[in-house]
Protein backbone atom coordinates (compact mmCIF):
# COMPACT_ATOMS: atom_id res chain seq x y z
CA UNK A 1 0.00 0.00 0.00
CA UNK A 2 1.85 2.86 -1.42
CA UNK A 3 -0.93 5.50 -1.78
CA UNK A 4 0.83 8.13 0.05
CA UNK A 5 3.05 10.59 -1.93
CA UNK A 6 5.74 10.02 0.07
CA UNK A 7 5.69 6.72 1.09
CA UNK A 8 7.97 5.09 -0.86
CA UNK A 9 11.61 7.28 -0.94
CA UNK A 10 12.46 6.51 -4.60
CA UNK A 11 12.84 9.27 -7.18
CA UNK A 12 11.89 8.71 -10.53
CA UNK A 13 14.04 10.17 -13.46
CA UNK A 14 12.23 10.56 -16.95
CA UNK A 15 15.15 12.90 -18.37
CA UNK A 16 15.64 11.86 -21.91
CA UNK A 17 17.89 15.29 -22.35
CA UNK A 18 20.52 14.33 -19.19
CA UNK A 19 18.95 17.28 -17.52
CA UNK A 20 19.74 15.61 -14.07
CA UNK A 21 23.38 15.49 -14.75
CA UNK A 22 24.41 19.13 -14.77
CA UNK A 23 22.02 19.17 -11.45
CA UNK A 24 24.25 16.96 -9.56
CA UNK A 25 26.92 19.26 -9.66
CA UNK A 26 25.98 20.70 -5.91
CA UNK A 27 25.56 17.21 -4.71
CA UNK A 28 21.71 18.16 -4.55
CA UNK A 29 18.36 17.09 -6.54
CA UNK A 30 15.63 19.83 -6.02
CA UNK A 31 12.70 17.49 -6.21
CA UNK A 32 9.35 19.33 -5.56
CA UNK A 33 6.72 17.71 -3.52
CA UNK A 34 3.77 16.78 -5.89
CA UNK A 35 0.51 19.07 -4.87
CA UNK A 36 2.84 21.65 -2.70
CA UNK A 37 4.79 22.85 -5.44
CA UNK A 38 8.31 23.10 -3.03
CA UNK A 39 10.53 19.94 -2.34
CA UNK A 40 9.93 21.42 1.43
CA UNK A 41 7.75 18.64 3.80
CA UNK A 42 5.42 20.78 6.40
CA UNK A 43 6.56 19.84 9.53
CA UNK A 44 9.77 18.28 8.30
CA UNK A 45 12.43 17.94 11.42
CA UNK A 46 9.37 17.75 14.46
CA UNK A 47 7.81 14.73 15.75
CA UNK A 48 4.57 13.71 17.41
CA UNK A 49 3.24 11.17 19.70
CA UNK A 50 0.32 10.04 21.86
CA UNK A 51 0.98 8.71 25.03
CA UNK A 52 -1.32 6.54 27.11
CA UNK A 53 -1.60 5.23 30.44
CA UNK A 54 -2.40 1.13 30.52
CA UNK A 55 -3.35 0.35 27.27
CA UNK A 56 -2.22 -2.95 26.50
CA UNK A 57 -1.68 -2.89 22.78
CA UNK A 58 -1.55 -0.26 19.67
CA UNK A 59 -1.78 -1.20 16.01
CA UNK A 60 -0.33 1.94 13.19
CA UNK A 61 -1.02 0.55 9.57
CA UNK A 62 -0.64 2.81 6.43
CA UNK A 63 -3.34 5.61 6.01
CA UNK A 64 -2.45 7.40 9.12
CA UNK A 65 -4.65 4.84 11.34
CA UNK A 66 -3.89 4.06 14.94
CA UNK A 67 -5.76 1.74 16.39
CA UNK A 68 -6.11 1.23 20.40
CA UNK A 69 -6.74 -1.96 22.32
CA UNK A 70 -8.40 -0.49 25.66
CA UNK A 71 -9.17 -3.75 27.63
CA UNK A 72 -8.11 -7.38 27.09
CA UNK A 73 -11.07 -9.68 29.04
CA UNK A 74 -10.67 -13.41 29.23
CA UNK A 75 -13.23 -15.84 30.45
CA UNK A 76 -10.84 -19.24 29.98
CA UNK A 77 -8.62 -21.20 32.19
CA UNK A 78 -6.29 -20.28 33.99
CA UNK A 79 -8.95 -17.23 34.79
CA UNK A 80 -10.23 -17.20 38.35
CA UNK A 81 -7.57 -19.92 39.64
CA UNK A 82 -5.61 -18.83 42.08
CA UNK A 83 -2.13 -20.46 43.03
CA UNK A 84 -1.58 -18.59 46.15
CA UNK A 85 -3.91 -17.02 49.20
CA UNK A 86 -7.47 -17.09 48.89
CA UNK A 87 -9.61 -16.80 45.98
CA UNK A 88 -9.99 -12.99 45.02
CA UNK A 89 -13.13 -11.98 42.73
CA UNK A 90 -14.34 -8.36 41.77
CA UNK A 91 -17.51 -7.16 43.72
CA UNK A 92 -19.86 -8.69 41.71
CA UNK A 93 -18.14 -12.07 42.30
CA UNK A 94 -16.56 -12.64 38.98
CA UNK A 95 -13.42 -12.95 37.88
CA UNK A 96 -10.94 -9.96 37.83
CA UNK A 97 -10.19 -11.34 34.14
CA UNK A 98 -13.62 -9.95 33.05
CA UNK A 99 -12.70 -6.61 34.62
CA UNK A 100 -15.95 -5.87 35.81
CA UNK A 101 -15.87 -2.53 37.32
CA UNK A 102 -15.03 1.58 35.75
CA UNK A 103 -12.38 2.34 34.23
CA UNK A 104 -10.24 5.44 33.46
CA UNK A 105 -8.33 6.11 29.80
CA UNK A 106 -5.88 8.31 30.06
CA UNK A 107 -4.35 9.85 26.50
CA UNK A 108 -1.77 12.98 26.03
CA UNK A 109 -0.78 13.95 22.96
CA UNK A 110 2.96 15.30 22.90
CA UNK A 111 4.97 17.09 20.32
CA UNK A 112 8.61 18.10 19.95
CA UNK A 113 11.90 19.11 17.42
CA UNK A 114 13.78 16.05 15.84
CA UNK A 115 13.01 12.24 15.78
CA UNK A 116 11.21 10.38 18.96
CA UNK A 117 14.74 9.85 20.11
CA UNK A 118 15.39 13.06 20.20
CA UNK A 119 12.31 14.37 21.67
CA UNK A 120 12.54 12.38 24.45
CA UNK A 121 9.02 10.43 24.13
CA UNK A 122 10.61 7.31 25.47
CA UNK A 123 11.26 9.59 28.56
CA UNK A 124 7.70 11.25 28.39
CA UNK A 125 5.75 8.30 27.85
CA UNK A 126 7.22 6.10 31.18
CA UNK A 127 6.73 9.61 33.14
CA UNK A 128 2.82 9.63 31.90
CA UNK A 129 2.93 5.85 33.18
CA UNK A 130 4.35 6.09 36.33
CA UNK A 131 2.72 9.15 38.68
CA UNK A 132 5.31 10.36 41.05
CA UNK A 133 3.89 8.85 43.97
CA UNK A 134 4.40 10.80 47.84
CA UNK A 135 3.82 9.87 51.13
CA UNK A 136 4.29 12.52 54.82
CA UNK A 137 7.19 11.08 56.76
CA UNK A 138 8.12 11.89 60.27
CA UNK A 139 10.68 14.73 60.37
CA UNK A 140 14.46 13.17 60.78
CA UNK A 141 17.67 15.22 62.29
CA UNK A 142 20.20 16.69 60.49
CA UNK A 143 20.08 18.36 56.69
CA UNK A 144 19.26 17.76 53.94
CA UNK A 145 20.90 17.38 50.58
CA UNK A 146 20.27 19.46 47.83
CA UNK A 147 19.91 16.21 46.03
CA UNK A 148 19.32 12.53 46.48
CA UNK A 149 18.73 9.47 44.76
CA UNK A 150 18.18 6.18 46.05
CA UNK A 151 19.00 4.05 42.70
CA UNK A 152 20.43 6.76 39.36
CA UNK A 153 21.15 4.92 35.59
CA UNK A 154 23.07 6.16 33.39
CA UNK A 155 23.09 7.50 30.55
CA UNK A 156 19.87 9.21 29.69
CA UNK A 157 19.02 6.95 26.66
CA UNK A 158 18.99 3.67 29.24
CA UNK A 159 15.85 3.38 30.93
CA UNK A 160 14.98 1.48 34.35
CA UNK A 161 12.13 -0.69 33.44
CA UNK A 162 12.11 -3.28 36.96
CA UNK A 163 13.84 -3.09 40.87
CA UNK A 164 12.85 -6.44 42.73
CA UNK A 165 14.46 -8.67 45.21
CA UNK A 166 16.43 -10.72 43.49
CA UNK A 167 14.73 -14.13 42.66
CA UNK A 168 10.46 -15.34 42.65
CA UNK A 169 10.38 -17.47 45.84
CA UNK A 170 6.55 -17.74 45.68
CA UNK A 171 6.24 -19.24 42.60
CA UNK A 172 8.55 -22.23 43.76
CA UNK A 173 6.59 -22.08 47.02
CA UNK A 174 9.34 -21.00 48.86
CA UNK A 175 9.47 -18.30 51.46
CA UNK A 176 10.49 -15.17 50.32
CA UNK A 177 12.48 -14.31 53.79
CA UNK A 178 15.22 -11.41 53.12
CA UNK A 179 16.58 -11.11 49.79
CA UNK A 180 20.33 -11.36 49.52
CA UNK A 181 20.42 -9.47 46.26
CA UNK A 182 18.48 -6.63 44.14
CA UNK A 183 17.87 -8.00 40.30
CA UNK A 184 17.50 -4.11 37.95
CA UNK A 185 16.16 -4.98 35.11
CA UNK A 186 17.04 -2.00 32.02
CA UNK A 187 16.78 -1.47 28.43
CA UNK A 188 18.30 1.07 25.92
CA UNK A 189 15.72 3.32 24.32
CA UNK A 190 16.94 4.65 20.82
CA UNK A 191 18.51 1.54 19.02
CA UNK A 192 21.68 2.35 19.72
CA UNK A 193 24.96 0.20 21.70
CA UNK A 194 25.21 1.50 25.00
CA UNK A 195 26.85 0.78 28.21
CA UNK A 196 24.66 1.88 31.72
CA UNK A 197 26.16 2.39 34.72
CA UNK A 198 23.91 2.33 38.13
CA UNK A 199 24.39 3.59 41.52
CA UNK A 200 22.65 2.39 44.69
CA UNK A 201 23.04 5.00 47.79
CA UNK A 202 23.83 2.13 50.06
CA UNK A 203 26.66 1.02 46.83
CA UNK A 204 26.60 -1.92 45.43
CA UNK A 205 28.99 -5.23 46.58
CA UNK A 206 29.07 -7.10 43.84
CA UNK A 207 27.23 -7.54 40.10
CA UNK A 208 26.80 -9.88 37.88
CA UNK A 209 24.40 -9.78 34.58
CA UNK A 210 21.53 -12.70 34.02
CA UNK A 211 19.06 -13.21 31.51
CA UNK A 212 15.59 -11.67 31.86
CA UNK A 213 14.27 -15.07 33.84
CA UNK A 214 17.58 -14.18 35.77
CA UNK A 215 19.77 -17.17 34.83
CA UNK A 216 23.70 -15.90 34.48
CA UNK A 217 24.29 -14.42 31.04
CA UNK A 218 27.87 -14.26 29.39
CA UNK A 219 28.13 -10.52 29.45
CA UNK A 220 30.19 -9.46 32.64
CA UNK A 221 29.55 -6.10 34.80
CA UNK A 222 31.76 -4.51 36.36
CA UNK A 223 31.95 -2.92 39.99
CA UNK A 224 34.01 0.02 40.06
CA UNK A 225 35.73 0.24 43.64
CA UNK A 226 36.38 4.45 43.65
CA UNK A 227 32.65 4.61 43.65
CA UNK A 228 31.49 6.23 46.83
CA UNK A 229 29.05 5.07 49.90
CA UNK A 230 26.30 7.49 51.18
CA UNK A 231 27.35 7.58 55.24
CA UNK A 232 23.96 8.26 55.94
CA UNK A 233 22.82 5.27 53.81
CA UNK A 234 20.98 2.81 56.08
CA UNK A 235 21.86 -0.86 55.21
CA UNK A 236 20.19 -3.43 57.24
CA UNK A 237 22.84 -6.62 57.84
Amino acid sequence: DLRGIRDLPVLIVADPALALRDDLADSVIEAPCPGTGSSEVPFAGHSVALLNTGTPGTVAKLGEALYLNLMRSCSTWPSGVWIDGPLRTAPDGSSLSWQHWNHTFRYSLVAGDGDWRTAGFVHAGHDYNHDLLAMPVPSHPGELPSSASLLSVEPSDVVLSALKPSGNPLASQRDGGTPDGLTVRLHETSGRAASARISLRTGIADASVTSLIEEPAPTQARVDPQAQVDPQAQVDP
